[in-house]
């Protein structure tokens, strides 16, 4: 069965800025699967082109957010994963204070709203230090969430 993480549709609701198109909606989630595929995290599947993808994250020539909200219909879910980029996702990601908390605090400040953050390369530049932090601490079972 397969898991789901996250959903870009769960995020609709009613705190959900109306000023937004609901794109904004997968950016944070779209963030993490760039860093994951940038990483090797994910697997190759029958219905997505991951070395298609990975090639327009490297040359950067699509939005994090934008691709993983066409390409997966905003849902991250364990089967794209390894098996070790299921485990850290699930250590990391699902963990209310672990990737959330990382996100708030790298991209948060003075934003109305964490769904103002901007679906774009300088923005997870500025997370995938974070990201690649988090990930080691986890290899090493050092991995302290606030």
């Amino acid at each position: 069965m397969t898991k789901k993480y996250d959903d870009a549709k769960w995020h609709y609701g009613s705190d959900f800025p109306a000023e937004l198109p609901m794109e904004a909606s997968a950016t944070h989630i779209g963030m993490f699967f760039a860093w994951a595929i940038l990483v090797g995290l994910v697997v190759d599947e029958d219905w997505f082109d991951l070395a298609a993808i990975r090639e327009r994250f490297v040359s950067r020539s699509s939005l994090p957010g934008a691709t993983f909200l066409h390409e997966f219909d905003g849902k991250l879910v364990d089967d794209i994963f390894s098996p070790e980029g299921a485990e850290f996702t699930t250590a990391y990601y699902e963990n209310g204070n672990g990737y959330f908390v990382d996100y708030e605090k790298t991209l948060g400040d003075k934003l109305p709203s964490l769904y103002h953050v901007e679906d774009g390369w300088r923005t997870f530049d500025r997370l995938k230090s974070v990201l690649n932090k988090r990930f080691a601490e986890w290899k090493r079972g050092a991995l302290v969430l606030d």
